[in-house]
């Protein structure tokens, strides 16, 4: 894999916006980029850049959205920061994937969160397909009790599956299954 140059401080940037460990962004990053569906690193000149940032994007909601139950979670924005897309790279990508604005005249803003929306079932289910879902549901739902370190262990693994089981726990669970289509 490539050395990572950018990826740390892009995690960061959708991390703190959401709720998410950029750790974990950079690791599912990784996990994809050793199955050869991402480069090593998201790098502004590649000319799939806003591919990759997108992607970035789409696990930190994912990370975001089983921490936070769904609940007041929007996508991060893609259009600020200091590894953003401008209006011209985002049009052009948002068409490339058949999305078309809601409202007229359009957000930037809210283009960009249609983009991340629509990567977000797409990036679930490759992560899921590499790591496995069981796992998967594990390394979001750890992040609840703060840092954690990736990937988990065996024995975390099965103290997150096998224990400390919730409503909050079982939505969170079936939500993730239902969205990668396993059910």
């Amino acid at each position: 894999m490539d050395e990572m140059t950018n990826l740390p401080d892009i995690a960061h940037q959708f991390s703190d916006q959401l709720v998410g460990q950029p750790e974990w962004v950079q690791y599912a990053w990784g996990v994809l980029a050793g199955a050869g569906l991402v480069p090593g690193d998201a790098d502004p000149e590649h000319p799939n850049y806003a591919d990759h940032l997108v992607t970035v994007a789409a696990l930190a909601y994912l990370a975001d959205l089983v921490i936070n139950d769904r609940s007041n979670v929007d996508p991060p924005d893609i259009t600020e920061g200091t590894y953003r897309l401008d209006d011209i790279a985002l049009g052009r990508f948002a068409e490339r994937l058949g999305i078309h604005p809601a409202e007229i005249p359009e957000s930037a803003y809210q283009l960009g969160q249609d983009c991340v929306e629509s990567r977000l079932k797409p990036v679930a289910r490759a992560i899921a397909a590499e790591v496995g879902s069981q796992t998967l549901f594990a390394e979001l739902w750890a992040q609840r009790e703060g840092e954690v370190d990736f990937p988990l262990g065996a024995d975390e693994l099965d103290d997150l599956l096998n224990s400390g089981v919730s409503g909050d726990k079982m939505a969170a669970y079936e939500w993730l299954m239902g969205l990668i289509g396993h059910r």
